[in-house]
């Protein structure tokens, strides 16, 4: 038997089971993470969720929080803002969002800054670090905040809005509270819904599967691969075949 070759397999073929281990491992990307799970509970237990106006001259706690999953599904009540990819949940991608009350806020705005609770061990990523984005959202809030399925719109909107702010997570954000300062587009905006409520859509801006390609492209690559390999293997065997004969 030849060093590195699996017994009962030639060169070739063993080329073929690698191909197939190649195709296997690039779809299986990692866990990656950002925002608080924490089901059955009240958020507000868990650090705050807050909308930090004027420097701290008014400070406003989230109406409701939630995700939507890349599948367009949205469980009504479920305070959980996870964001990111999660191969081992009952959904692969997800979304989160933030709504707040502006009712009793008449004075003009000047700065904003947005502060999340993440969990302890609510980052988790291959990546030492990821960015995580919030923006405007388009859909309306009653149905933001409605149970949904699938309605993957609302899932894209929140990730497609005006950029707001964007803040570094990584490992050393577990158990705090995650500030983000906002820009002039987010301040103007929460000018223009006082007396309202104003939403906010969140999502981590690196890609979970960065790099990886496209499944039809992946199917593609490895079907000319594997094609190439057996070419390679039937070859052999004829060239065998005459120099036996």
């Amino acid at each position: 038997m030849i060093a590195g070759v699996s017994a009962g397999f030639t060169k070739q073929e063993e080329s073929v089971k690698k191909v197939w281990l190649v195709l296997c491992c690039l779809g299986a990307p990692g866990i990656s993470l950002f925002g608080a799970m924490i089901s059955g509970q009240e958020f507000t237990e868990y650090g705050n969720q807050q909308l930090i106006l004027n420097g701290g001259a008014t400070t406003l706690n989230a109406t409701d929080t939630g995700w939507w999953s890349s599948t367009g599904v949205h469980y009504s009540g479920n305070p959980d803002y996870i964001v990111g990819y999660c191969p081992s949940c009952s959904y692969d991608y997800f979304n989160d969002f933030f709504v707040f009350s502006l009712a009793g806020v008449d004075t003009p705005i000047t700065s904003a800054t947005l502060s999340i609770f993440n969990a302890d061990n609510g980052y988790s990523s291959p990546l030492s670090s990821e960015i995580y984005q919030v923006g405007s959202v388009s859909t309306p809030i009653a149905t933001l905040e409605a149970a949904g399925s699938g309605d993957t719109a609302v899932y894209n909107a929140l990730a497609s809005g005006t950029v707001w702010g964007t803040v570094t997570v990584n490992a050393a954000t577990d158990g705090t509270q995650v500030t983000i300062t906002l820009d002039a587009a987010a301040i103007e905006a929460i000018n223009a819904a006082e007396g309202g409520s104003l939403a906010f859509g969140g999502t981590l801006m690196d890609p979970p599967m960065s790099g990886v390609p496209e499944p039809a492209t992946l199917l593609l690559t490895g079907a000319v691969l594997i094609s190439l390999t057996l070419v390679r293997v039937r070859a052999g065997r004829a060239r065998r075949w005459r120099t036996r004969a």
